[in-house]
């Protein structure tokens, strides 16, 4: 495979696994104005920022977007998209901001200028004008991280021990992109204080979350083992505001579990796909066939995705050598596959349970094995993420995502903004996944027991 492969899917979304602590942002957005930044806490201090824009940090994305974005985007778009940025910063410092910017040309001199006149830093004006400059794309998962969101990616995705509270989070597609627990994972702090899936994170440590970008939100869960988070809840069907004050841990977070059910019926749990996902899985599934199994329930519910190479080895397990598990196509349309490199098979009947918080490498997964036929999808019908990114390193520690690819199914299937929808449709509260009541499971054992 190419080695243009290996690109971030995440997290959601970006996918962020952090301390087990996830982030995913919405795909299937009318507007960018969930995810402004609050330029607030910088006004004052713009070295918070952990870095300096500049002009030629500027150039250096609109250069990204003309070369490698999956859609052209003209440059009047472009400027307005700059344009809103920059009033908006200008009207958080109580500024005038009635600017207007009708080409990059003299956009360099122009921000000198309003730096003078506002009293504000050149390079916190920067940060607006490349905020806006992505921004103008509606394109949620395309966005400028700062050397400390760039070491949190790096650090999350190396499958390494954090401190945190152990959740998995997004924002809800169908409840106006609420930052969202998914999953508190069985075991951590957030699980044993009684976080609970579809809790709405209002506050952190008081600070409220509305518009926090996703790395912020990031950042403030994550945190010296020993210490505390406040988180401010509201859930379903709670009429008041819940409070939960949780200290944090050291979490390394296993991307698989299996169990036995009734013992004919192996249970395989796959939660995110990083670097170990693939030979964890290979090891549950050795161990399940040990046991004589009859059927097997692979559960990608609440898998807000990861790398395509995970879910590239991990099919590869179960797809013959040579087969299609996926496409990813670029602006230009020309195609790249990545082929099963084979190594085995399913040796029993299989159920795949998805919901609507499965997505990205989950989908890949799933969208794979429902077109060979390998295994029947149960459940609600996926995200719908398929849309690859690439990330690039900066100078200054930080880096640039950029979406610059779709994938497909073996099928030639766009689920992009689509979803999967599964073979057998058993919708259920999110919540009860994993939990007494989880009717899912218990229609994927019966299934199988009839196979």
């Amino acid at each position: 495979m190419a080695k243009k492969i290996r690109l971030f899917l995440f997290i959601l979304f970006i996918f962020y696994l952090s301390l087990g602590v996830s982030f995913a942002q919405n795909s299937d957005k009318d507007s960018a104005e969930g995810d402004e930044i609050d330029y607030s806490i910088f006004l004052n201090n713009s070295s918070k920022l952990g870095f300096n824009p500049d002009f030629n940090l500027f150039k250096s994305a609109y250069i990204l977007i003309k070369q490698k974005f999956i859609e052209n985007t003209d440059d009047a778009v472009l400027a307005k998209g700059v344009q809103k940025e920059i009033n908006r910063l200008l009207r958080t410092a109580k500024k005038n901001s009635n600017v207007r910017i009708e080409s990059f040309n003299s956009l360099d001199s122009q921000i000198k200028s309003l730096a003078l006149s506002s009293s504000l830093s050149e390079s916190l004006l920067w940060f607006a004008a490349i905020e806006g400059l992505l921004l103008a794309m509606d394109d949620p998962y395309t966005l400028l991280l700062t050397p400390k969101d760039y070491r949190s990616l790096m650090e999350q995705m190396q499958a390494g021990t954090f401190g945190g509270i152990g959740v998995f989070i997004q924002q809800d597609k169908d409840n106006g992109n609420l930052l969202t627990v998914f999953e508190p994972i069985e075991g951590t702090p957030a699980y044993d204080a009684g976080i609970l899936p579809e809790d709405v994170i209002v506050k952190i440590n008081g600070e409220p979350t509305k518009n926090m970008p996703i790395d912020v939100a990031m950042g403030k869960m994550r945190g010296e083992p020993g210490t505390k988070v406040s988180l401010l809840i509201k859930r379903k069907n709670v009429s008041k505001l819940l409070n939960f004050n949780i200290v944090r841990e050291n979490i390394k977070v296993h991307s698989v579990s299996c169990k036995l059910i009734n013992k004919t019926v192996g249970y395989v749990k796959i939660r995110t796909f990083g670097d170990e996902t693939a030979e964890e899985f290979k090891k549950a599934l050795k161990l399940l066939e040990a046991k004589n199994i009859k059927g097997l329930i692979i559960d990608l519910r609440n898998n807000g995705g990861g790398l395509i190479n995970a879910a590239v080895d991990l099919c590869s397990q179960m797809i013959p050598a040579g087969n299609v598990i996926v496409s990813v196509a670029g602006r230009s349309g020309q195609k790249e596959y990545a082929r099963s490199k084979g190594g085995g098979t399913l040796p029993v009947p299989c159920v795949v349970l998805v919901n609507k918080y499965s997505a990205s490498a989950s989908e890949i997964t799933a969208g794979a094995l429902q077109d060979y036929g390998l295994a029947e999808l149960m459940g609600g019908k996926t995200y719908g993420k398929g849309s690859v990114q690439e990330l690039i390193p900066l100078r200054n520690g930080g880096a640039f995502k950029i979406t610059v690819a779709h994938y497909f199914t073996p099928k030639n299937r766009n689920i992009n903004k689509i979803g999967i929808t599964p073979d057998i449709k058993k919708e259920m509260d999110v919540t009860k996944a994993g939990r007494p009541g989880d009717i899912q499971l218990e229609a994927a054992v019966n299934y199988l027991k009839k196979k």
